[in-house]
């Protein structure tokens, strides 16, 4: 039992490590002078972000209506799956 911790323990020190480092290279790096001609995204590109980010934020904070929309469905099967848990 505590070797599949082990392994799993050590995979996630070597996956924080690797992200740190391609982070740091990423956006701590020197500017590669290849991507200079890029700009910032303009309004026109940034409002499709901001309008994903606010709808995310407000389900993350409000998650109602989304529960409500699914609810029906949700009930039905999981009383099919109740109905052939009991059957076995």
């Amino acid at each position: 039992m505590p070797i599949p911790t082990i392994f799993s323990a050590f995979g996630i020190v070597i996956t924080a490590g690797y992200l740190l480092w391609m982070f740091r290279r990423a956006f701590y790096g020197p500017l590669n002078l290849k991507w200079s001609w890029i700009t910032d995204a303009t309004p026109r590109e940034a409002f499709p972000l901001v309008a994903l980010a606010v709808v995310i934020l407000f389900v993350g904070i409000y998650p109602a209506p989304i529960v409500d929309l699914l609810k029906p469905s949700l009930t039905q099967i999981l009383s099919s799956v109740q109905h052939v848990a009991a059957v076995r």
